[in-house]
């Protein structure tokens, strides 16, 4: 890897710190602090040099943000049967072992099977020591399931509409 304390210009500067890890010159990671008005840190991740996203402190507030960019992406295709996928997400209340804070979510399994890109790991699987090696969920990619589903059902409202008021005026 690379660490490098402000740039080739200005070697310590006061208003920035960055540091770099390049791996194999494949994947890097990328931290920048600048000192603004406010406050700024950004964490970038990319793969063989492009974008893949963020996470963005300002003033307080942290961003999560993936990479969409058009120009970045192929193959694109509108999604569809978002109700059906819905209808077999199984929303839950629970707390986690030692915690009594009761919350909600999903289990990333059930996820799984029918978002499988939403989830990270394996069903069931250990470390070499026996500890559980646990699954994990984005959540932020269920949002373009819901959004599918939500639009058709907004669809199937609107036809709904259009038929009661054609059997009303009929009347």
């Amino acid at each position: 890897g690379v660490i490098t304390f402000g740039d080739d210009t200005n070697p310590l500067p006061t208003d920035a710190f960055k540091v770099t890890a390049d791996v194999n010159n494949n994947n890097m990671v990328i931290f920048d602090n600048k000192r603004t008005v406010g406050g700024y840190a950004r964490i970038n991740f990319r793969t063989a040099g492009t974008p893949r996203g963020s996470i963005e402190w300002e003033t307080g507030n942290v961003s999560y943000l993936t990479t969409s960019d058009y120009r970045l992406k192929e193959n694109v295709v509108s999604m569809s049967q978002g109700i059906e996928k819905v209808k077999l997400l199984n929303p839950c209340t629970f707390n986690f072992i030692g915690d009594s804070g009761s919350q909600g979510g999903f289990i990333a399994h059930e996820v799984q099977d029918v978002v499988s890109y939403a989830v990270a790991g394996d069903k069931d699987a250990v470390n070499a020591d026996g500890t559980i090696e646990p699954q994990s969920i984005e959540l932020s990619r269920l949002v373009p399931v819901l959004t599918t589903a939500l639009k058709e059902a907004i669809a199937k409202i609107e036809t709904l509409e259009t038929k009661v008021a054609a059997l009303e005026a009929a009347n």
